[in-house]
């Protein structure tokens, strides 16, 4: 009997274990046949030749050949308020069948959250898919202005122009926050369309410096940093540890703040921060096919060929991904009321 019932208990042990094996292979069919002959769209929420299309169009060139089926990928630009105009088309309009994916300024996140509007955009309801680099931020100065150093900044006679593509985006409310809680004299110019605008008017004089994440300014600003005389823009202040030799003895942020109450503010904007180079789906994604693009994204991050195109890009890869990216959000969503009261009057003037 004991052996009649070992041979019962084997039998639907052999029965369970091919009935889940069944299961893998059907899900994997399935995903094959769903993208296969597909097309995958990523929007970027900025201009062609900044630093989230430049990611985004190496990207696309691989990530293609680690999501099951093969699809094609290609790039579309939605530039406007600082990504936030491609921010608004994902979240409300965007088909949530795991074709699109959406390349936009995370940092969105903590503005959503310090208003709070019963119909406004809710960050935890994006698919979060990884990011390829954690964009710590670098602001600079063109030599043309004399300035190449922090007390020399604060020395100056006169308000520096910073260029910023919106009243609303990271690098602005950085600024106005440096402005705020610093003795550097700062006066913000907005309206850029993008990093390329800002750029162009960094070298026609427009500006006299800007804040960019380091990963672009190291690619898309890299004539500008080995010019030579007035036309060459010198790094002055980091924001948090690029990891990078290049910039690691800046002045970092914070030895630049006294009051313990705006470093905590500061602190609390470093989760937006790591969020900025975000790639989500919209929500409502299945969840099979966003873990589907999370392998696919977390397999190009560390592809050979990709890292190559990477480097002959200038670029750089130090990934996060999309379950540290949540953990990211959530901190964000769970913000204690404190320090959204401290935040409100940068991301809401």
């Amino acid at each position: 009997m004991r052996r009649q019932n070992q041979s019962i208990t084997n039998r639907h042990i052999i029965r369970l274990i091919t009935a889940i094996a069944l299961v893998f292979a059907m899900q994997a069919q399935t995903d094959d046949s769903f993208y296969a002959g597909k097309v995958v769209t990523i929007i970027v929420g900025s201009t062609a030749g900044g630093g989230l299309d430049a990611y985004a169009r190496v990207i696309a060139r691989h990530i293609g050949r680690h999501i099951p089926g093969t699809p094609e990928v290609r790039v579309q630009n939605m530039p406007g308020a600082g990504t936030l105009v491609a921010a608004h088309y994902f979240f409300y309009k965007v088909p949530a069948d795991g074709l699109t994916i959406g390349s936009w300024s995370g940092f969105y996140t903590i503005k959503w959250r310090v208003e709070d509007k019963p119909d406004g955009i809710k960050p935890a309801k994006f698919g979060w898919i990884g990011a390829p680099v954690s964009p710590n931020t670098v602001c600079a100065l063109m030599a043309r202005t004399g300035i190449d150093s922090i007390d020399a900044w604060r020395a100056s006679s006169r308000p520096l122009k910073f260029g910023s593509s919106s009243r609303t985006n990271m690098t602005h409310i950085l600024m106005r926050f440096m402005g705020n809680a610093t003795s550097l004299p700062i006066q913000l110019i907005t309206g850029y369309k993008g990093t390329s605008n800002i750029r162009l008017a960094l070298q026609t004089g427009e500006i006299d410096g800007a804040c960019f994440s380091w990963p672009s300014m190291r690619s898309t600003a890299r004539a500008m940093l080995d010019a030579e005389g007035d036309d060459k823009l010198i790094p002055l202040i980091r924001v948090g540890d690029p990891g990078d030799p290049e910039v690691a003895d800046l002045v970092e942020v914070h030895d630049l703040i006294d009051d313990p109450s705006d470093i905590a503010t500061l602190d609390s904007m470093s989760a937006g921060f790591e969020l900025h180079r975000s790639y989500t789906t919209p929500p409502g994604t299945p969840k099979d096919r966003l873990e589907i693009l999370r392998r696919a994204f977390d397999a190009t991050m560390s592809d050979e060929a990709f890292l190559a195109d990477i480097e002959r890009a200038g670029l750089v890869v130090n990934p996060i991904r999309g379950h540290r990216l949540e953990e990211y959000v959530n901190l964000i969503v769970s913000m204690p009321a404190a320090q959204l009261e401290a935040l409100r009057p940068l991301v809401d003037p």
